[in-house]
C-alpha cells in the first residue's frame, strides 16, 4: 500500500479537525488579557489617565504600539511631537486604546512561532485591513465604529485559531504536508471555529452576526455583515494588486466612501504594524511543503533595494514582483517598504522567503494601495522591457477577478 503524499494527509487532518470541532475540543486562545483589565477599569467611574497609563505601561508591546499609533498619519503624525504615553493616550483617546489592545492581544497568537505561522500573519493582515475599513466606513452603515473594527478585525480569526490546531497535527504526520491544502481546510472550517470562539470570549452579538454570516451578505443581511463583506471585497483586490478603484456597491454613500477609501488605503501598512511584533523569518520546516515560487514568469534582473536600513540585490523580475536576495531574511507574509533608488518605492507583501547556502531569497508582491503607487510600479518596471506589463494590466487582460475565499 502507497504511503499517503503530501496532497492526501490533510484529508486526513480535516476529518480530525471536524473531530475537535463536533466535540467542542478546540484549544481557544485566552481572551486578551490587558483588555479585559482595560474593560473592567473603564467600566469604573473613577479612573483616569495615570491609571489607564499604568496599566497599559505594564506591556510593552502595547506601549510600543500606542506611541506608534499615535505618531501616525492616521492620527495626524504631523501635529506637535508625541514622546511620552501620557501624550499619547491623549491623542488617542481610552475608546481607540481599548481597541489597540485587543487586537494587540490577538495579533499575538496570530504572530506566534508555529509551522504555519506565514499563513496566519495573511489572515491577520488581512484582518486587520478589514477592521480599519469598517471603522471608517462605519458611519455610512451606522454602525458605533469600535463595533464595526471588532467585527472585521474577528470575522476571520476562526482562521488563524484553525490553523493553529492544524499545526499540532501536522507534527506527527509522516510525510510533508501542503501549505496550500493546509490554508483550504483552515478556511472550510473557519466560521464554525470562529464562532466558537465568539462564544468563549462572550463577543457582542454583531460579531457573531458577522463571522456567520460575511460570505453569504445579501441586500437584507444585517448592516454590519455587508459592511464586513464590502470590507471584504475592497481586501481581495489589495492582496491581488489590484487598484481600489471601486467602493462597496451597497454603500449608502459611494462617492463618499470613495473618499474616505482614497485617504484611508495608503496608511494600511502603518497600522498593521501595530498589531504585528515579530517581523524575523520562521525557521524552515521539515514538515512543510511549499510552492517554489508566488510570481508569474520571472526574468533576470539586476538591481538594488533597500528595506529600512538593509540592502539587499534584486535578481529577477515579474509582472507581478520581484525576486531579492540578501544576507538577512524576511518573515513570510509580513508588509514591508522597499526603496528602488528613488527615496520613495512602493509596499509590498513577502510571498516567499526561501534559505540558501549562502543568502536568503525573498518574492516581493507590490501592495497597489492607490494610484500613486501604481504609477511608481509602472514607472519603475519600464526599466525592464521584459516586465512592462504590470500586475494589474495582466490581471485585467486575462479577465481574472480577485481570488474568491472559501464560505
Amino acid at each position: 500500500m502507497n504511503s499517503p503524499s503530501s496532497e492526501t494527509i490533510p484529508y486526513e487532518l480535516d476529518a480530525r479537525l471536524i473531530g475537535i470541532v463536533s466535540q467542542g475540543h478546540v484549544r481557544l486562545p485566552p481572551y486578551p488579557a490587558v483588555a479585559a483589565q482595560l474593560a473592567d477599569l473603564l467600566s469604573t467611574d473613577d479612573y483616569d489617565l495615570a491609571s489607564i497609563e499604568e496599566l497599559i505601561a505594564a506591556d510593552q508591546v502595547l506601549t510600543a504600539s500606542v506611541l506608534r499609533l499615535a505618531r501616525s498619519a492616521a492620527m495626524g503624525g504631523g501635529r506637535a511631537p508625541v514622546s511620552t504615553l501620557t501624550q499619547a493616550l491623549s491623542r488617542v483617546g481610552s475608546s481607540a486604546v481599548m481597541l489597540l489592545a485587543f487586537a494587540s492581544g490577538a495579533g499575538a497568537h496570530a504572530n506566534a512561532a508555529g509551522t504555519l505561522k506565514a499563513l496566519r500573519r495573511e489572515t491577520w493582515r488581512r484582518s486587520v485591513y478589514a477592521a480599519e475599513i469598517c471603522r471608517v466606513l462605519a458611519r455610512l452603515y451606522r454602525i458605533p465604529p469600535g463595533e464595526a473594527f471588532l467585527a472585521g478585525l474577528l470575522h476571520d480569526f476562526g482562521e488563524v485559531v484553525t490553523l493553529a490546531s492544524l499545526e499540532e497535527m501536522i507534527g506527527g504526520a509522516a510525510k510533508k504536508v501542503s501549505a496550500k491544502r493546509c490554508q483550504k481546510v483552515a478556511r472550510n472550517y473557519h466560521v464554525e471555529v470562529g464562532l466558537v470562539i465568539a462564544d468563549h470570549w462572550r463577543l457582542p452579538e454583531s460579531v457573531k452576526t458577522s463571522i456567520a454570516g460575511h460570505h453569504r451578505a445579501e441586500a437584507d443581511s444585517s448592516a454590519v455583515v455587508r459592511l464586513v463583506a464590502a470590507a471584504d471585497a475592497v481586501v481581495e483586490r489589495i492582496e491581488a494588486g489590484l487598484p481600489v478603484v471601486a467602493v462597496p456597491q451597497d454603500s449608502p454613500f459611494p462617492e463618499t466612501a470613495k473618499v474616505l477609501l482614497e485617504d484611508l488605503l495608503p496608511t494600511l501598512p502603518d497600522l498593521l504594524s501595530n498589531f504585528e511584533s515579530d517581523a524575523k523569518p520562521a525557521p524552515q520546516s521539515e514538515f512543510l511543503e511549499k510552492d517554489p515560487t508566488t510570481l508569474g514568469e520571472v526574468q533576470p534582473a539586476s538591481f538594488r533595494a533597500s528595506i529600512g536600513s538593509r540592502k539587499f540585490r534584486g535578481v529577477g523580475i515579474a509582472p507581478d514582483g520581484i525576486v531579492i536576495e540578501g544576507s538577512q531574511g524576511l518573515a513570510e507574509q509580513s508588509v514591508v517598504k522597499v526603496d528602488m533608488g528613488d527615496g520613495r518605492g512602493f509596499w509590498a507583501v513577502v510571498s516567499l522567503h526561501q534559505v540558501g547556502k549562502k543568502s536568503h531569497r525573498m518574492e516581493l508582491r507590490p501592495t497597489l494601495f492607490d494610484e500613486e503607487a501604481e504609477g511608481r510600479w509602472q514607472s519603475w518596471t519600464k526599466r525592464f522591457p521584459s516586465a512592462q506589463v504590470s500586475a494589474v494590466e495582466s490581471t485585467l487582460a486575462e479577465g481574472a477577478q480577485p481570488s474568491q475565499r472559501n464560505a
